[in-house]
């Protein structure tokens, strides 16, 4: 019992130091609200605890990913990360679709849930201590991410709004 204690802690003052960056980014973009609320799914039993094991298992103290892993032969997570992608609509997984012919395709993300993406890219970051900016981040990985190609300028928009107002 006591190991799970320490994992659930250390993975609790992740998602705080996590939500505590957000909420600068968000709060400093205009969209207070969204750094408010964002990822308070991961507080909800059927993430916190799948997340805290995969995460924390190893008790180092850091989180033990740079972006979200795809099928981790973790059942628990696996479903966790699809409960939290479905749930929240700043994630970019949330706004792809795949046909009856296994088509996928990326749909426009709204302006707020781009700049709350960012926000949260922004919080991973410093939360992580993440050398990279958001937006070398986010050149890094764009060419494995499925976005619209509305969705790609909003966020270089987004990119640019965080980067000015953070720097303020």
């Amino acid at each position: 019992m006591l190991k799970h204690v320490k994992i659930w802690y250390l993975y609790l003052i992740y998602v705080l130091t996590h939500k505590y960056y957000v909420l600068i980014a968000c709060w400093k973009t205009g969209i207070e609200w969204r750094g408010l609320v964002h990822d308070l799914s991961k507080f909800r039993p059927r993430e916190f605890l799948p997340y805290s094991v995969y995460f924390y298992s190893t008790w180092n103290g850091k989180v033990r990913y740079e972006s979200k892993p795809t099928n981790t032969n973790s059942l628990p997570y696996d479903r966790a990360w699809q409960s939290h992608k479905n749930s929240n609509k700043h994630h970019w997984q949330y706004w792809v679709t795949i046909n009856d012919k296994g088509e996928v395709a990326a749909i426009p993300m709204p302006i707020s849930s781009v700049l709350e993406m960012v926000c949260d890219w922004y919080g991973a970051g410093r939360a992580q201590e993440n050398p990279l900016s958001t937006r070398e981040w986010f050149e890094s990985k764009k060419d494995s991410l499925i976005l619209h190609t509305t969705t790609v300028s909003r966020v270089y928009w987004a990119l640019h709004i965080l980067e000015e107002r953070m720097s303020s």
